[in-house]
């Protein structure tokens, strides 16, 4: 997952919640059941990170990152929010669309090479209109698929 394209190990579509804490649920419940872990841990890492970082990125996408022992292979999720969530944000802007990413321990420095190139690619204005038209997650793997990112960047 750490070559040159992002590969996404799942993603949601209508996540429900109207606050961080629900949104920090229904999180933890999918997360610790794609990689097998405490959702009771999930969510006490999620909570953390909510309480001790800027959880948005901008212009409506938040992310939560972390490195994990219990990991082997690298996570990540994205999450369409059914309606936008007011998070602490370097803009002020309520999320609809939230990132999480989970690293194993033991791919080190690749964790934030990876938490980069994320990141940069949420903040294609035309990525985030076509991610933001979807109605359900086949939308969303056709938006988010390699061969898509290409076109919508050229």
């Amino acid at each position: 997952m750490f070559a040159n394209d992002i590969h996404f190990s799942e993603m949601r579509f209508g996540i429900k919640g109207d606050n961080p804490s629900q949104i920090i649920k229904n999180l933890s419940w999918v997360i610790s059941q794609d990689i097998n872990t405490s959702s009771v841990t999930t969510h006490s890492t999620l909570d953390d990170l909510l309480k001790n970082s800027m959880i948005g990125i901008g212009d409506g996408v938040g992310v939560f990152d972390w490195v994990s022992a219990d990991i082997d292979t690298p996570y990540i999720l994205c999450s369409l929010l059914e309606s936008p969530v007011a998070f602490p944000s370097v803009d002020d802007r309520a999320l609809d669309i939230v990132l999480t990413l989970v690293s194993p321990e033991k791919s080190g420095p690749l964790h934030l090479q990876y938490l980069s190139r994320l990141t940069r690619m949420f903040r294609e204005p035309k990525l985030l209109q076509s991610l933001r038209s979807v109605s359900c997650v086949d939308g969303m793997i056709s938006v988010l698929s390699a061969d898509n990112r290409r076109m919508l960047a050229a």
